[in-house]
């Protein structure tokens, strides 16, 4: 008995031994084609690693397929003394595999040292295939002169648009820009000049872009295969827009962050957007307003409203208001943000919006995300989900308060005014009946995510 139960356990072990052969044997032994997509997925730093792991899957990332669209950044979160290493290793990534490279995005979190020169030279030398190219200055809180994009990184660029013959998707991110400086140092111009503006199909200028710049941006003009701007709000004219619109411009993103002189408000006016969509007729527009003061006519009829942001406004919304923009945006409106994001002063906002806001879910048909910063009770919570089936609801767990503060509607059937009041008594029970309504997982807000954050997240 005791020889046959040692034939079994040795029988098992060469079993066991037989099986992790196999399997190893199985993971070296895939189909290339199979390898390759399975690497399509990864990250070029996961990438780099896990031919370090099964050296045999090297030669799989010498193929088109493997890298369908290189992203690089995620700086700002990396230890400044990691920094330089994984620039070093992007670098050896361009080199290696550039000419299998196709689409390539950069964000950079810090100052474009000589390793991001290097960088940019790396890729209009061993990146001669790519078709879309993007790069983007993530921007800190606070920005100092440091990052400021110089004579060598300006070269750098350049040299990727004139290398890269078949690039027909550019995007310049969030460049910062000091204009009072040399014109070498200055990314816009050293482009115009070049005669490499026609190469640009996105463009995003924010307030460190435009340093020392005065009056209107009349040099957009020479970018006649925009289908993208982002800009601000004070620096744009009817002419300048309309001029970019007749040539290929898409969409645009205005930034306002200060009171316009009353002059400038007499543009992008109703009989200016008419103008616009008879020209584009899918024009589009996101507006975001931050530390300014918002009226009826801030918002005029026939703009094509996609996207709104209001942030830390010297004045609060009314009901009013609201339902002007309802009225005016039911057919376009996607996404609504109304924050404080600041929270200098407490501020409850006019406690007739709630009711605002469900007639908002109600009558703009495609409204997807909504986002509001103050007091909300639940019950309108869950009327607000139950008017609109929204991609995203994002409310501060902080400003719900659990209770029924709604007059009864007449048309409310008792079952349904006692389903408002179960499930809108406790957090919970709010989380899962609009989970429910919604088809997935909802929660409240606990993210310190702060709007700025988002802003970045959203445009770049």
């Amino acid at each position: 008995m005791r020889r046959c139960r040692i034939m079994d356990v040795n029988q098992y072990q060469m079993t066991a031994a037989s099986h992790r052969s196999t399997d190893h044997l199985a993971l070296t032994d895939l189909p290339s084609v199979v390898v390759t997509h399975m690497l399509s997925y990864l990250t070029w730093e996961e990438k780099l690693s896990i031919i370090i792991a099964v050296p045999q899957w090297c030669s799989c990332l010498r193929s088109v397929a493997a890298w369908n669209c290189v992203e690089y950044g995620n700086e700002m979160d990396e230890n400044v003394y990691f920094l330089k290493e994984k620039r070093t290793k992007f670098l050896f990534c361009i080199k290696q595999y550039g000419k299998y490279m196709r689409s390539l995005k950069l964000s950079f979190g810090g100052k474009l040292s000589h390793m991001a020169v290097k960088i940019t030279h790396a890729i209009s030398e061993f990146c001669p295939h790519l078709t879309a190219f993007h790069i983007a200055q993530e921007v800190p809180f606070q920005v100092d002169e440091s990052l400021v994009w110089r004579k060598s990184v300006v070269s750098g660029i350049c040299g990727i648009l004139q290398s890269c013959k078949l690039l027909s998707n550019v995007c310049i991110c969030q460049p910062v820009i000091d204009w009072t400086e040399s014109p070498d140092n200055n990314i816009i111009l050293n482009i115009i000049q070049q005669g490499l503006a026609h190469k640009l199909t996105s463009l995003e200028l924010n307030a460190e872009s435009l340093w020392g710049h005065e009056g209107y941006l009349e040099f957009l003009k020479n970018f006649t295969h925009l289908k993208r701007l982002v800009t601000r709000r004070e620096n744009i004219t009817d002419e300048i827009l309309l001029y970019l619109v007749e040539h290929k411009l898409e969409e645009v993103t205005l930034v306002q962050e200060e009171e316009i002189p009353l002059q400038q408000q007499e543009h992008l006016k109703e009989m200016f957007w008419t103008k616009v969509l008879s020209i584009c007729p899918t024009f589009q527009i996101d507006m975001v307003l931050r530390y300014i003061m918002v009226i009826k006519d801030s918002f005029p009829a026939k703009m094509p409203l996609r996207r709104l942001i209001l942030d830390d406004l010297v004045n609060i919304v009314t009901k009013g208001v609201l339902e002007h923009l309802v009225d005016n945006y039911k057919d376009c409106l996607q996404y609504f943000t109304y924050t404080n994001s600041l929270l200098e002063n407490y501020e409850t906002g006019d406690r007739r919006l709630p009711s605002s806001l469900v007639n908002m879910a109600m009558r703009c048909t495609k409204l997807r995300y909504l986002q509001y910063g103050f007091p909300l009770s639940s019950t309108s919570i869950l009327l607000l989900a139950r008017a609109r089936q929204l991609e995203k609801l994002l409310i501060p767990a902080v400003e719900v308060s659990y209770e029924f503060d709604w007059q009864t509607d007449p048309d409310w059937s008792f079952e349904f005014v006692e389903w408002l009041k179960a499930s809108g008594k406790s957090e919970r029970a709010l989380e899962l009946a609009v989970s429910e309504m919604f088809g997935f997982k909802w929660r409240l807000s606990y993210d310190p995510f702060t709007l700025n954050e988002q802003l970045n997240t959203m445009y770049m």
